[in-house]
């Protein structure tokens, strides 16, 4: 009976884990979906994730998650491929928090604390409410095409390269607007700590 009563038992786990595991391993995927992932991530780059809030090295092919916080120091560089084939670009002492990029939603948030960021829309639709890239000085609101932030001291210069952007001025007095871009008259511009505009004829 003993012998009977153990093979019973080892039975009835094996079949609990054999109908509960692909539960638990959907429900974990479903938890922890990528957004993203890593396509170069050369010198000292690395990754605060937001579950673990531990810093590892970010490594190529790594997988990129809602809530990520990307950091490259000197003499270093990053790129990352979404899923909705967003590429984002970091150079050297550069600070990405990605805080959502839902395809399903269709909204994208993200701060760029510090350094450089160069970026190509994907299919999600990148207008305003949909979308922002928030930096000390503004954010951008809307974008058709490649463009630049660079954030320099205190000061941020915006590039676009190919269609238009709308940046939106939080500092400062003035709380203006700015669209740059393909048929604007400018393409680059400079917003200072205070909120001060200035056009450019060229970028960094």
């Amino acid at each position: 009976m003993n012998i009977e009563s153990s093979l019973a038992t080892r039975l009835v786990l094996l079949i609990t884990l054999i109908v509960l595991t692909p539960t638990a391993l959907a429900a974990n995927i479903i938890g922890k979906e990528s957004i993203g992932k890593t396509i170069i991530a050369k010198g000292q780059v690395y990754l605060v994730g937001v579950d673990s809030k531990k810093t590892n090295r970010l490594r190529r092919r790594a997988p990129i998650y809602q809530g990520d916080v990307i950091t490259t120091l000197d003499d270093s560089k990053a790129q990352l491929r979404m899923t909705d084939r967003t590429m984002i670009a970091l150079k050297a002492h550069s600070e990405l928090h990605i805080e959502r990029h839902d395809e399903h939603s269709g909204v994208i948030s993200m701060t760029l604390t510090k350094g450089s960021l160069r970026t190509v829309p994907g299919s999600i639709d990148t207008i305003y409410g949909n979308y922002q890239l928030k930096t000390p000085v503004g954010k951008v609101i809307s974008t058709s095409g490649h463009y630049e932030v660079d954030i320099i001291n205190e000061d941020v210069y915006l590039s676009v390269w190919t269609g238009t952007l709308d940046f939106a001025i939080t500092v400062g007095d003035t709380g203006d607007n700015v669209r740059l871009g393909e048929g604007q008259g400018h393409s680059h511009a400079k917003i200072d700590a205070k909120g001060q505009l200035t056009l450019l004829n060229k970028g960094r």
